[in-house]
């Protein structure tokens, strides 16, 4: 007698079957996590050019600003489409011709929301004017996904949760 190796038609679609409502109950996980990992890293990166920004102004000597910057070259509180290092010479946070640009961010995706000042301008000394915060929320401004830099006076930077919005 010989014997048949392989999988009959019934078996294959009950695996199909099977391996689709594991799959349609995984994918809410997975948006979720995609989110909160978009809000985790678009934060950390303004996190690591907040640190840059606070170290060139101490060794330039001279102000650094960072901030979202427009066709004007004026501060503008657009932090979704990106942001600009620089250092701020004149203090009065738009980008001059003579004023030296450390470093351009592109867009952040247009689905999460960022809400922080205008600009944010260590000094010489590496502090900022007063304590500040700046949140970053993914795909809602009212959503799970939120994350906060709280920036002290000293230009000391605390990553959190936030329990705000970004409205």
């Amino acid at each position: 007698m010989k014997v048949e190796h392989g999988f009959t038609l019934v078996e294959l679609m009950i695996t199909i079957a099977i391996a689709a409502i594991l799959f349609g109950i995984a994918m809410p996980s997975l948006s979720d996590a995609r989110q909160s990992t978009r809000a985790t890293s678009g934060i950390e990166q303004i996190q690591q050019d907040l640190l840059y920004s606070r170290q060139m102004a101490t060794a330039y000597l001279n102000p650094v600003t960072i901030c979202p910057i427009n066709e004007d070259n004026v501060c503008d509180g657009e932090w979704l489409n990106g942001y600009t290092v620089f250092i701020d010479e004149d203090t009065d946070a738009q980008l001059d011709s003579t004023e030296e640009v450390l470093i351009r961010r592109g867009n952040f995706n247009d689905d999460d929301f960022i809400n922080g000042a205008d600009f944010y301008r260590f000094s010489v000394d590496g502090f900022l004017s007063s304590d500040v915060n700046i949140r970053y929320c993914a795909e809602s401004k009212n959503g799970a996904h939120k994350r906060q830099l709280d920036i002290s006076e000293t230009g000391l930077i605390h990553k959190s949760n936030s329990a705000g919005n970004c409205s």
